[in-house]
């Protein structure tokens, strides 16, 4: 049986408030630039990482 229900992650202490969440959505280009230039930043952390220890 598959179940339609998505997991939950118990990792916040509150609940995330609906005024977050519409700014989030409403200015969501923002966010994704944001989350792109961490992954950028956090692969290149450890590219330099790998070289080093070779």
């Amino acid at each position: 049986m598959v179940s339609s229900q998505l997991p939950t992650i118990n990792a916040l202490k509150q609940p995330t408030s609906s005024a977050w969440v519409e700014q989030a959505i409403a200015n969501l280009d923002i966010i994704r630039l944001d989350h792109s230039h961490c992954e950028r930043a956090r692969s290149g952390c450890g590219f330099k990482h790998d070289v080093s220890l070779s």
